[in-house]
């Protein structure tokens, strides 16, 4: 299987909450629908962290770019 990019597991999910939000969709399928979209959110959060480790932030302290932390 193919594997998507940020922007199309976003779609994907928006997709897939578009679904759940429908009042005539079974229980059955609803539960389907919200695995295949808890897929779309882990892969989505997967490539946001992979992204964020390769950022890095300017210490104006030290004149170097360094790895980015959160949170500070």
């Amino acid at each position: 299987m193919k594997e998507l990019s940020y922007e199309e597991n976003v779609q994907a999910l928006d997709a897939c909450i578009g679904k759940l939000q429908r009042e005539d969709i079974p229980l059955e399928e609803s539960f389907k629908v919200y695995q295949e979209a808890l897929g779309y959110y882990k892969a989505s959060m997967k490539i946001l962290n992979e992204l964020e480790g390769k950022l890095e932030a300017y210490n104006e302290e030290t004149g170097q770019y360094e790895p980015y932390k959160r949170g500070e």
